[in-house]
């Protein structure tokens, strides 16, 4: 499966727009790898979800 993304892309859930993510790596079963702020811990987070779940920002 194909993504529309590139690494180093800004991309939201399509569900809720207000919570945006950056895309870190592209797998080729249409997994995408994202990292976020944290504002409660102040960390960065890694996160790996399906492609479709995003839009692009």
């Amino acid at each position: 499966m194909a993504t529309f993304f590139e690494i180093g892309d800004v991309v939201a859930f399509k569900a809720n727009k207000n919570i945006q993510l950056v895309v870190t790596g592209i797998g080729a079963d249409g997994i995408v790898l994202l990292r976020f702020f944290d504002t409660i811990t102040s960390e960065f987070k890694k996160v790996e979800m399906p492609a479709i779940c995003f839009i692009k920002v």
